[in-house]
């Protein structure tokens, strides 16, 4: 007689139901992780890009602070004191021959002859323009008579 009826059910609810309640929660969780995991890898790839710029700088600081080491030490050298001496303040060696190169250009300007103005002459006839090049018609033209 109890052979034929299914064996009871919890009072929770069909079991079929229950396993769609577990697998929507299930699935809802992996959906949040995938998308806190997409988020981090993203973040992580900004900062390595942030971490090369910043390498990329600090080689080019390195290499400057090579150069500006190389300049230090040149710096403490007596070619230096002596390419400096020479060359920004004037300064001679002893033995040295001082070399002075004059301006050729005068310093107070010379006088100018007085140019007496003649009244204006005639203007001399003008030979064939076709035969005479055009600045010796002008040298006859401009050329005060004599």
């Amino acid at each position: 007689m109890m052979a034929n009826q299914p064996p009871p059910q919890p009072a929770s609810g069909h079991p079929l139901r229950r396993t769609r309640a577990v697998l929507i929660v299930f699935i809802s969780l992996c959906l949040v992780f995938v998308a806190s995991y997409t988020g981090r890898l993203l973040t992580k790839g900004s900062i390595e890009s942030e971490v090369r710029e910043m390498q990329a700088k600090i080689d080019a600081e390195k290499q400057e602070q090579l150069v500006l080491k190389a300049e230090l030490v040149y710096v403490a050298t007596d070619d230096y004191v002596d390419e400096v001496a020479r060359n920004e303040l004037h300064l001679v060696k002893e033995g040295d021959t001082v070399v002075v190169v004059l301006d050729s250009t005068p310093m107070v300007p010379t006088p100018q002859p007085e140019v007496e103005l003649q009244p204006k002459a005639e203007v001399p006839s003008t030979p064939n323009s076709s035969e005479t090049p055009i600045w010796q018609q002008w040298f006859s033209i401009l050329a005060p008579a004599q």
